[in-house]
């Protein structure tokens, strides 16, 4: 099951974006000296960290979205990647929110910390 996103948030774009792949192979030393290497799935996993910069008046909403509707970051949502492609992630830690510094008055860095599962795409 993945939550929709809610529609005050629809137009919300990461301001940055990282996005590695996840090793797909372990890799085990053998006694004879030989390295045994097995995949672990035959998709590819990614974990991405993306910053959004949200109005202060919207947090409350957004963190009811990821911790109530989202049951606590177990379900996946969707996000907008900065491409503008909606894609399925789970979040993977509690977001981190950072209150001023920003050049907008009364905006709010989140950072959240995400995964895309291969048989969410």
């Amino acid at each position: 099951m993945t939550v929709p996103r809610p529609l005050q948030f629809d137009e919300l774009c990461f301001i940055s974006y990282k996005e590695t792949t996840v090793p797909n192979s372990i890799r085990t030393t053998m006694s004879s000296g030989t390295v045994k290497v097995r995949r672990r799935t035959t998709g590819l996993i990614y974990n991405a960290e993306g910053t959004y910069l949200i109005p202060e008046t919207d947090i409350a909403a957004f963190h009811s979205w990821l911790m109530d509707d989202c049951e606590g970051l177990t379900l996946p949502t969707y996000f907008k990647r900065p491409n503008g492609v909606d894609q399925p992630y789970r979040v993977t830690e509690p977001p981190v929110y950072i209150y001023g510094g920003t050049t907008a008055a009364n905006m709010c860095k989140v950072t959240l910390k995400l995964e895309n599962l291969p048989q969410w795409i």
